[in-house]
């Protein structure tokens, strides 16, 4: 059993990791759990607390260099619970918001999903500092624009006219999901997200970030 603890923007991103780690470890005969670090979830109401990139980076910086052996070492003296993997996630349209990155660095990720999914990954490791023992035990999770993109390509049956890495608004994206699924977005989104694990060999051919992440993951477990 490998247990993975997952920093996250929210709970739609939370649920769309789970199908994903689930489909990839099943193919593999390998029992995973995951556990919510950042943000919690309550289990009934299903509200989170603290989401979005900036509670994400807040968690990195709180918990970078040594103190990562209190999240994926076991310590005899500390009441926490550890996991065996860390799973860390932000949307890649952090690009466009935090003051981090430059225009020049900006200018050179457009239209390259490739380098913006590695730029922002590089910027995360570098405000988590892992210790070289533990490097090997973290694996980032960055959609070029956000995780909806893949729950909206998922569903839709006809081709899009444009990347579909580039999908509407977060909001509008949920608005479609909950039309389509009914019920809030963490209902719809886990219905969604059953499905892009279901396609996902199929959408890894038209979602680069996708297949990025997916590459990562099957290396990984």
């Amino acid at each position: 059993m490998v247990r993975f603890g997952v920093v996250c923007e929210g709970s739609t991103d939370f649920v769309s990791f789970r199908a994903l780690l689930e489909k990839i470890a099943n193919s593999k005969g390998l029992a995973i759990e995951l556990h919510a670090i950042q943000p919690k979830v309550d289990a009934s109401s299903k509200q989170i607390s603290g989401g979005g990139w900036t509670r994400v980076e807040q968690w990195c910086k709180s918990n970078s260099g040594k103190n990562l052996h209190l999240v994926l070492k076991p310590n005899l003296f500390s009441s926490s619970p550890t996991y065996d993997a860390l799973l860390v996630h932000v949307d890649g349209d952090v690009l466009f918001f935090s003051k981090y990155f430059s225009p020049i660095v900006r200018a050179q990720c457009f239209g390259d999903t490739a380098q913006h999914a590695v730029t922002v990954e590089n910027w995360l490791e570098q405000i988590l500092k892992p210790p070289g023992s533990l490097d090997d035990q973290i694996v980032y999770a960055v959609p070029v624009m956000q995780t909806e993109s893949w729950l909206v390509s998922a569903i839709l049956e006809r081709p899009a006219r444009k990347s579909p890495e580039m999908r509407p608004a977060k909001r509008a994206s949920r608005r479609m999901l909950r039309a389509k699924f009914g019920g809030d977005d963490v209902d719809a989104a886990t219905k969604a997200a059953a499905i892009l694990a279901e396609r996902l060999q199929d959408l890894r051919n038209v979602l680069p970030s996708l297949d990025h992440f997916t590459t990562k993951l099957e290396n990984f477990v």
